[in-house]
C-alpha cells in the first residue's frame, strides 16, 4: 500500500513539474510577445515624430533611426544602422565630436549645424542630445530638426532690408522699448525726430497708444506679438505730435527679462516717402491707362514689355492678350522693318530717344496705321 502511495505521489509530482514548466514557458512566450508589441508600438510612435530621431551608442554609432531621419538624409534605416554619426553630421561642420559623451544634456541642446544627405547636398539642422540608459549600456538620443525653412526666411528678411536701405540711410531707424501696458521705457533721438517731439523725456511722457493713428492697429500688433513672439517688416500708420500721418516699417520682438517682466523691443523706419512714391506710381499708371495715345514700353533687346489699352485698340489687339516678350518689329509693317531695325532702334539706344514717323500693322485687318 505504501509503495502504491509513493508511486502515485511521484507521478503527481512529475505532472506538477511538467505543468509548471509549461506555465513558465507559456509565460515567457506571452512576455516576449508583449515586449515585441511594446517595441513595435514604440517604433511606430518614434516614426510619427516631426523630427529626425536617432539612438547612438557611446562610440557614436547609430543603433536606430526613425522614418523622418530617412526622409531628411535620404538613407534607409538599415543603411544607417552601425554607421558613425559623422556620416550625417560631418566633423568639418564645426560642431566638434558627437555624441558629447561627457556633456550634460542641457549643454547639448539647440546646436545649429550643417548635415550631409546621401546625395552629398547640405541641409541646415538643429541638434539636441539626451542620454538614455538601457540596462548597463549608455546610449544617446539625438533629435535632428530640419531648419531649412527658418534659414530661408531669415535670408529673405536680410534681403528685404536692402530694399529699404536708402530710406534708412536718409533717416536712421528709431528705437523703442515699451511695456505691454504701453509705458515707453526707452527711445532714441531718431524716433523723437521722426514723430516730431522735442526730446526723449517729452516722448516718453506719452503712452505708446498715443503714437498710433488707429488704436485698433495697436491691438492687432499685440495679438501678433503674443502669437509669434516677433513681428517683422510690418507696415503701420503712426501719427506725429501734430497729428499728421507717418508710415512706419516696424520690426518688434516680445522679450522676457530675467525677472519675468515682458516688454516689446524693436526698430521703426519712416517709409512715408516710399508710400508717397507708390501713390505717385499708381497715379502715373492710371494716367497711362486713361490716355487715348498708344503708350508702350520695350526692352533694349527689342521686346515689348507693356502696351496700354488705347494702343491695343489702335493696332487691333485683344485687350486681354499678353504682349510681353513679343518683338517690336512685329508691330512695324514689313517694308519699314529694315529702316526701323537699322536706323530707329540704334539711334534710340544711342541718343536715348527718337522722334519720327512710321507705320504699324493693323492686326484686326485693314490698312496699316500711320504713327
Amino acid at each position: 500500500y505504501r509503495l502504491e502511495l509513493w508511486g502515485e505521489a511521484a507521478v503527481a509530482a512529475l505532472l506538477l513539474l511538467a505543468l509548471g514548466g509549461w506555465v513558465f514557458g507559456y509565460s515567457r512566450h506571452v512576455r516576449a510577445g508583449f515586449l515585441k508589441l511594446q517595441e513595435r508600438n514604440s517604433r511606430q510612435l518614434l516614426d510619427f515624430t516631426p523630427d529626425g530621431l536617432l539612438i547612438l551608442d557611446s562610440s557614436g554609432r547609430i543603433v536606430f533611426a526613425n522614418a523622418r531621419t530617412e526622409m531628411l538624409f535620404g538613407y534607409g534605416r538599415d543603411e544607417l544602422r552601425g554607421k558613425d554619426f559623422g556620416v550625417l553630421i560631418p566633423p568639418e561642420s564645426g560642431c566638434g565630436d558627437f555624441p558629447p559623451v561627457t556633456a550634460a544634456p542641457e549643454q547639448a541642446a539647440g546646436i545649429e549645424t550643417t548635415g550631409r544627405r546621401q546625395d552629398g547636398t547640405s541641409v541646415p539642422v538643429d541638434l539636441s542630445f539626451s542620454p538614455v540608459l538601457s540596462g548597463d549600456r549608455r546610449l544617446f538620443c539625438a533629435a535632428v530638426r530640419d531648419i531649412t525653412e527658418r534659414k530661408e526666411a531669415e535670408a529673405r528678411l536680410h534681403a528685404s532690408e536692402g530694399t529699404f536701405r536708402r530710406y534708412v540711410e536718409r533717416s536712421a531707424a528709431g528705437f523703442l522699448r515699451n511695456t505691454l501696458d504701453g509705458e515707453l521705457l526707452e527711445c532714441n533721438d531718431s524716433l523723437v525726430r521722426m514723430l516730431g517731439y522735442a526730446s526723449q523725456p517729452d516722448l516718453k511722457a506719452h503712452n505708446i497708444s498715443d503714437l498710433y493713428l488707429d488704436l485698433g492697429d495697436r491691438q492687432r500688433v499685440l495679438d501678433l506679438l503674443k502669437q509669434d513672439g516677433v513681428l517683422s517688416d510690418y507696415e503701420l500708420r503712426l501719427k506725429r505730435q501734430d497729428g499728421s500721418l507717418v508710415w512706419a516699417l516696424i520690426n518688434l520682438t516680445l522679450v522676457t527679462a530675467v525677472g519675468g517682466t515682458t516688454f516689446v523691443e524693436g526698430s521703426i523706419i519712416d517709409i512715408t516717402g516710399r508710400k508717397h512714391m507708390e501713390n505717385e506710381l499708381r497715379t502715373s499708371a492710371s494716367l497711362v491707362e486713361a490716355s487715348t495715345d498708344l503708350i508702350a514700353y520695350g526692352s533694349l533687346e527689342g521686346e515689348v514689355l507693356f502696351l496700354n489699352q488705347a494702343g491695343r485698340r489702335m493696332v487691333g489687339i485683344d485687350p486681354n492678350r499678353s504682349v510681353r516678350g513679343e518683338r517690336i518689329l512685329d508691330y512695324v509693317v514689313e517694308e519699314g522693318q529694315k529702316h526701323f531695325l537699322e536706323s530707329v532702334l540704334p539711334l534710340a539706344m544711342r541718343e536715348g530717344q527718337w522722334a519720327g514717323e512710321t507705320r504699324f500693322k493693323n492686326f484686326g485687318g485693314g490698312a496699316s496705321i500711320p504713327m
